[in-house]
């Protein structure tokens, strides 16, 4: 069993995916971010969002932030499979599988759009721990969810 961030007890799951805590300060500090830390929940602006394959033949989405001058990369994660058809290599290849499209859709759906390259420009908050992007929180006006992509593959894990 993998361990996950989650705590459902204090907020409502949404969709498998999203988070609305009852006190987001609160939600936050349960998993170990300090919220009026402004190295652990920035406000970033979307600057690429995009969908491919990456060196490794897989196929994942890519988002950066701009910070206001600096910026950083929404962690990556497999939406593919290795498929082996027969003993050649030349014989194998990827296929989405439905966790890889529900995280995509999930993706639109916490950054409020119907395509993701639609995200460029869009504002988020960006939760960090040891200095990575582990969730992501709307701002009050868009809904207030949070998503955290582990507690996602926790929940959607295809082994």
């Amino acid at each position: 069993m993998r361990e996950s961030m989650s705590k459902p007890e204090h907020s409502t799951l949404i969709s498998g995916a999203f988070h609305r805590p009852h006190d987001t300060k609160a939600f936050w500090r349960e998993r170990g971010i300090d919220p009026d830390d402004d190295r652990q929940r920035e406000l970033g602006r979307v600057t690429h969002a995009g969908f491919g394959s990456h060196d490794h033949g897989g196929h994942t989405v890519t988002l950066q932030f701009d910070f206001g001058g600096s910026g950083q990369g929404w962690p990556a994660y497999e939406c593919s499979r290795l498929v082996r058809v027969g003993d050649e290599r030349r014989d194998w290849y990827r296929a989405g599988t439905a966790a890889g499209l529900t995280y995509i859709l999930r993706l639109c759906d916490m950054l409020l759009v119907d395509e993701l390259h639609k995200a460029v420009g869009r504002e988020v908050w960006c939760i960090r721990k040891d200095g990575l992007i582990v969730g992501m929180e709307q701002k009050k006006l868009d809904g207030g969810l949070c998503f955290i992509p582990k507690d996602f593959w926790a929940r959607h894990s295809e082994d």
